[in-house]
């Protein structure tokens, strides 16, 4: 890839020098005239290629999809124009040999991929040998259901293990943990290996979801005695509760009904190690950045509690930048919401509670803002801490301000803080 992105880099400043040439050698009006028909070809490549990806861009910024096909009606023209400019660079008897093996070079590119890179990437797991299981970190020995054994674990060696440690993860990090299996029978149906992170009050902090074998083993067609290690990355949400202290869950179950397999100790899943969930440095608790639209950002947060019965009170403070003057006031929602879209809690108001407009917030200004909540009566369970930054149109519609992501994420309406559960 480094090589195909230096050639692209190499091609397009050749078109830049073709182009820069082809006008100084028109130095008459007659010149010029033939220059513009001459060119007639490259104007429309360059034109659909534009067509094609500028529009492309902007979708994508705010969709989720498999979007590299979109750019297919492009790519004719696209490696016409790499042609050109590869070939820009030198004399025209030498830039078609410059070409001819480029071309060559892709040609031999595309022949050695499916068994260079592709077949590799999609092999089985190596079998473990006797001693790479007797070297196993942590030994466990988990039945589950009959199908496979856990045999142990290990976790990063940056991390805390169940021994303790100073070690630990910020948020925004990764939790590397390598499970070593081995498959006991075949089973009827497909089961799906989860890992979790669960904090304090067995709230998940992180999670990961496959089937055996990252993805390239099936339960259905498991050949007993068969041992292999998976490594699983938990990626660490930047606006994870801190500091928590975590442990790693794993179990195996069934995508379409839910149901999950009894490990060997009674319960449907296995606990071990301990993760410590470090608090970032900052003047705010809970460190972070959340870009809401360029116009205000969220710098940090604070939950007096995670575990409140209905009737009462959670106290939630939000920590508030100014990023721009602003003449709209925002409207900030917080919502407790579960997975099946049930309120625990909600309250929408401006800023500290009505006292601290955003038009009139100055730039770099910080707001603190605390709100007050009751829990309604609603059943147990996890609800998401659900913040919304809106205006109403000229209609009375509802417009989210969208976060302005970073990495390559997609843009949202929304951003979930952390969770909360609601006991009996």
């Amino acid at each position: 890839y480094s090589v195909l992105d230096a050639l692209t880099i190499i091609a397009a400043l050749g078109l830049v020098a073709l182009l820069v040439r082809q006008i100084v050698r028109a130095r008459d009006h007659s010149s010029i005239c033939h220059l513009s028909f001459a060119h007639l070809s490259f104007v429309i490549c360059a034109l659909w290629a534009l067509g094609v990806v500028v529009p492309w861009s902007f979708w994508a910024s705010t969709t989720w999809s498999s979007q590299g096909r979109l750019v297919f009606p492009a790519l004719p023209v696209w490696s016409l124009l790499l042609v050109l400019g590869l070939s820009g660079w030198l004399p025209r008897r030498w830039g078609r040999w410059a070409v001819a093996a480029f071309a060559l070079f892709l040609l031999c590119l595309s022949a050695l991929a499916p068994w260079l890179w592709i077949s590799p990437a999609y092999a089985l797991p190596e079998p473990l040998t006797d001693a790479q299981v007797a070297a196993i970190p942590h030994r466990l020995e988990a039945n589950f259901g009959g199908a496979m054994r856990l045999l142990g674990y290990g976790l990063g060696t940056e991390l805390s293990s169940a021994s303790g440690g100073a070690g630990g993860v910020e948020p925004g990090g990764q939790v590397e943990v390598t499970l070593y299996w081995e498959a006991l029978a075949p089973t009827d149906r497909d089961y799906t290996v989860f890992v979790h992170l669960l904090g304090k009050h067995d709230l998940l902090v992180a999670q990961r979801d496959t089937f055996p074998g990252l993805g390239l083993l099936s339960t259905t067609w498991l050949e007993p005695g068969f041992r292999w290690a998976d490594r699983y990355v938990l990626q660490v949400p930047s606006t994870a509760y801190t500091p928590d202290v975590a442990q790693v869950e794993v179990g195996l179950y069934e995508a379409t009904s839910g149901a999950r397999l009894t490990a060997s100790s009674g319960d449907d899943h296995v606990r071990f190690g301990q993760v410590k969930v470090r608090t970032q440095p900052g003047d705010y608790p809970n460190p972070i950045s959340v870009n809401f639209g360029d116009r205000m950002a969220l710098v940090g947060y604070d939950l007096d509690q995670r575990a409140v019965r209905p009737g009462e009170t959670v106290r939630l403070t939000l920590y508030w930048q100014g990023l721009r003057r602003m003449d709209v006031n925002y409207t900030v929602s917080v919502q407790f919401v579960d997975s099946d879209w049930v309120k625990a809690a909600q309250q929408d108001t401006w800023p500290v509670g009505g006292t601290a407009p955003t038009s009139a917030w100055q730039i770099h200004e910080l707001v603190k803002d605390i709100y007050e909540l009751t829990i309604f009566d609603v059943p147990p369970g996890v609800y998401d801490v659900r913040l919304t930054i809106y205006r109403f149109d000229e209609e009375g519609s509802i417009l989210p301000l969208p976060t302005i992501p970073e990495g390559g994420r997609m843009q949202a309406t929304h951003v979930v803080l952390t969770r909360m559960r609601v006991v009996p």
